[in-house]
């Protein structure tokens, strides 16, 4: 099985490949994982992983532990909306 990370746009409904698709037949049935790229810089990233540093650190024992328990069974459920293929 090939595995391969490419560069695609979307628009219109339509995912459009921006690079060639070497090795794969035309008509081949194709996996997709779709990633949207981010818009922020490096340092725009580094800033917002900065300003998160130490956000429980006043929540009590209770909240805090309130706050993981949500965080993980969200990941366990899904919360995030299935994307439309």
């Amino acid at each position: 099985m090939l595995e391969k990370t490419i560069r695609a746009k979307f628009s219109q409904g339509v995912i459009t490949p921006l690079e060639k698709l070497e090795g794969t037949q035309d008509g081949t049935e194709l996996s997709v994982t779709i990633r949207e790229k981010s818009n922020l810089t490096t340092e725009e990233r580094i800033a917002l992983t900065k300003s998160a540093a130490g956000a429980w650190k006043d929540m009590s024992d209770e909240e805090a532990q309130e706050l993981e328990r949500t965080i993980y069974e969200s990941r366990i459920n899904g919360s995030r909306a299935q994307p439309n293929m």
